[in-house]
């Protein structure tokens, strides 16, 4: 645990000041859902595209990567966008177009960080592509 002089700060842009707010404010203040963002309207096929847009870009960007720690946080960030993904396809009940998809490169690339996952996370994560995979054969 920090004490309170070594503490990590983060810096919110608010109304042309800067303040520092501990990072885990921080982290909460940036998911606050804001009106006219993307996540917060009704088009769930557009935050699906957006997703796999960023996926597809991680996959790119994977490719040119050469080093290890870097390979390693951009897989970290593609498995947390296949989740993020996976959840808007089954609770909007969208279809997934597999011939043009970057989703199974994805699910391929990210094996090892779905198996270091806790039990409960991976099953929840491989049950949502399961259902996913049997809609959209």
């Amino acid at each position: 645990m920090l004490s309170a002089h070594q503490t990590v700060y983060g810096v919110v842009l608010r109304k042309h000041r800067l303040l520092a707010y501990p990072v885990s404010f921080v982290t909460r203040y940036l998911r606050l859902s804001r009106p006219h963002q993307l996540h917060d309207t009704d088009n769930a096929q557009k935050m699906s595209l957006s997703e796999e847009k960023i996926i597809s870009q991680f996959i790119s960007m994977l490719k040119h990567e050469e080093s290890d720690v870097l390979c390693s946080l951009i897989l970290k960030s593609i498995y947390a966008f296949m989740r993020d993904w996976t959840r808007i396809i089954l609770k909007n009940h969208l279809s997934l177009d597999r011939t043009n998809s970057c989703f199974d490169t994805a699910l391929t690339l990210i094996k090892e960080i779905i198996n270091s996952k806790p039990l409960k996370e991976k099953i929840k994560f491989l049950t949502k592509v399961i259902i996913i995979k049997a809609k959209n054969h």
